[in-house]
């Protein structure tokens, strides 16, 4: 009996396995599938994708995802100019940048609609 394809078990064994896999070892996803789950909070704890989320940057100055669709993502700060200010008292411009290089970075991982004309 080979366990690793199954081969020679029952249907209550399969089932079994098939639990015990679903448990142990965690679910390798997509990119963009993963962040949808974590935007939607639906992640149980055994997916796993090829990036850190959230990144380091996201926590460093207070950013979140909120939303991702496909070629877009939307992100959300509560800033404070004490800390994210420049001396103007505005929002320093490094944290515009960081902002819009997530917002930009985050559909990296989702698939383009389908067009009859080429997307650049």
């Amino acid at each position: 009996m080979d366990i690793r394809c199954g081969e020679g078990l029952n249907n209550q064994q399969l089932k079994y396995l098939v639990a015990f896999k679903a448990e142990i070892l965690p679910m390798q996803l997509k990119i963009g599938d993963w962040l949808r789950k974590y935007v939607d909070n639906a992640l149980t704890g055994s997916e796993t994708t090829t990036m850190s989320y959230p990144p380091p940057i996201a926590k460093t100055i207070g950013f979140e995802l909120v939303e991702i669709g496909p070629a877009c993502a939307t992100l959300k700060m509560q800033t404070d100019p004490a800390i994210h200010g420049n001396p103007m008292g505005t929002v320093h411009g490094g944290v515009l940048c960081d902002l819009a290089d997530a917002a930009m970075g985050q559909p990296m991982g989702q698939p383009l609609p389908r067009t009859n004309h080429s997307q650049v």
